[in-house]
């Protein structure tokens, strides 16, 4: 009985095993069909924002980033705000307090002498007004007299090397006719270029509560401007002579930026730094923009409401502010951040699954994108998250199929529309049979029945052992019992 007992439960759990290899199939090919397209690569929460805004959203692509590479935390002593971009890349690489309103200061300047060079020629001669003289204030000034006779140059160099508010009302009133028309034209120009955060009240920016922009604006101001090369020679400029006029002597000048011109203070100076314009106040402090170049970075700096400090004679600067903060960003980017180029033109990136096609199809970017990185961040250390919708056969050379997103920690670098590298063919059009629902189902009902077939063989096979065990068991009992039969007629 105990091999019988053995044998019943060999076979239950051979019947068991065989039912359910149907199931399991079925499971296991549901799997499949959910998970096919499913790619995992890198953090993803951004399924919801549309392709080109993660890395700005999420990241520090464009002067628009709300993730900078190198973070926001405060690392100057006194800026109260400050912006860091590299040109080349479109990578927001420091930010601090980016957005905050801070005065302009005779940064406004900036603005006027664009308008100047974009709507005049620079030997265009200007004719120096009473109005000029009764409305022009503060001490910056390179006395100007009525009816002088300048070149636009002449007033735009005077205007960013040496601040001077008489040369912003020359050149205003010239061009539009009056200050509140240029001032007009000042903020439509700004809005042009994006800056939202940015109104300009007079076109010299003495102080007014009505004047002000963010150090974003700023960089975007500088971003704009210098794609003008006459204002670039404008802003690294050292020196500058203004010939005799009709009512002045001869004028000469020096650049008051110290990065580029090292003939005053030779600590600020930096040879990486190709030009820029400062500012200072009393009342609201000491602002600085500049542009430099080092490692293949083209950056711009902002550096906005630093705190000058004065010795007691009221007149020697004891820490000038802009300039100590400038430096310090400066040294602080070029010391810890390189450019690096982080995807390829053809470069071939991934495969992804076809559903209906005789092969996977390999993506590649169109294109070859740059970015800023930590200097010493090795390439293995970026992640690159896919993403496609599910990619149906056939599917030709060229065709958009996924994008990618490259991540470098918490901040998204770029994105880049991903293309097939190859054809893929329809699995039909190479003699090859591609299982669809249908398909599926008859092919779960032929495994259905060949376990069916198979539970019946070991039955028929469990059965038949068991009765030929019975039978020869039985036969061998009745010879017992003969043997014993005649053992007792021998002995009565």
């Amino acid at each position: 009985m105990k091999k019988h007992s053995v044998l019943f439960r060999l076979a239950a759990v051979l019947l068991a095993l065989v039912c359910l290899v149907p199931s399991a199939l079925a499971e296991q090919t549901e799997t499949q069909q959910e998970t096919q397209y499913v790619i995992t690569d890198g953090p993803s929460a951004n399924s919801e924002l549309a392709f080109g805004s993660v890395c700005i959203l999420n990241g520090c692509r464009t002067i628009d980033g709300y993730v900078p590479l190198g973070g926001s935390d405060r690392r100057l002593d006194s800026a109260q705000a400050a912006i860091a971009f590299e040109r080349s890349t479109g990578t927001l690489v420091y930010a601090y307090n980016p957005d905050i309103k801070v005065a302009p200061g005779g940064l406004t300047k900036l603005v006027t002498a664009l308008l100047a060079i974009e709507y005049c020629e620079p030997d265009e001669i200007v004719t120096v007004s009473s109005r000029n003289l009764r409305s022009v204030g503060g001490y910056r000034n390179i006395y100007l007299k009525e009816g002088e006779q300048l070149t636009v140059s002449d007033l735009i160099y005077s205007l960013i090397m040496q601040g001077a508010n008489d040369s912003a009302i020359a050149l205003a009133e010239h061009i539009a006719g009056n200050q509140a028309a240029f001032v007009s034209m000042m903020n439509g120009r700004v809005r042009q270029m994006g800056c939202t955060s940015t109104n300009f009240a007079n076109v010299h920016g003495l102080n007014n509560a009505d004047n002000y922009t963010t150090a974003r604006d700023m960089a975007r101001i500088m971003l704009e401007a210098t794609r003008n090369e006459e204002f670039r020679n404008l802003i690294s400029e050292t020196s500058y002579v203004i010939p005799a006029t009709n009512t002045s002597e001869e004028r000469s000048f020096e650049s008051e930026n110290y990065l580029v011109d090292s003939r005053h203070i030779q600590k600020f100076y930096d040879a990486r730094v190709t030009g820029g314009m400062q500012a200072a106040d009393s009342s609201i402090g000491a602002s600085l923009v500049c542009t430099a170049e080092y490692r293949n970075m083209d950056m711009i700096f902002v550096v906005m409401g630093c705190t000058r400090q004065m010795y007691d004679n009221g007149w020697q600067v004891k820490v000038y502010g802009n300039f100590e903060e400038a430096q310090s960003l400066i040294n602080f980017v070029f010391n810890t951040f390189k450019s690096n180029r982080v995807l390829y033109n053809g470069q071939a990136l991934k495969q992804f699954s076809v559903s209906g096609g005789e092969s996977n199809v390999v993506v590649e970017p169109h294109l070859d994108l740059d970015s800023v990185l930590p200097a010493d961040v090795q390439m293995d250390k970026l992640i690159m998250e896919y993403k496609d919708k599910g990619l149906t056969a056939p599917i030709s050379k060229g065709d958009l199929v996924a994008t990618v997103e490259v991540w470098y920690r918490n901040t998204c670098l770029h994105e880049a529309e991903l293309y097939a590298m190859g054809d893929v063919r329809a699995a039909s059009n190479s003699g090859l049979k591609v299982l669809g629902g249908a398909d599926r189902s008859d092919s779960e009902s032929r495994i259905s029945r060949y376990a069916l077939i198979i539970c019946l063989v070991i039955l028929v096979c469990v059965g038949g052992y068991l009765g030929v065990n019975s039978y020869l068991r039985a036969r061998r009992r009745a010879q017992i019992r003969r043997r014993r039969a005649k053992q007792g007629r021998r002995n009565p």
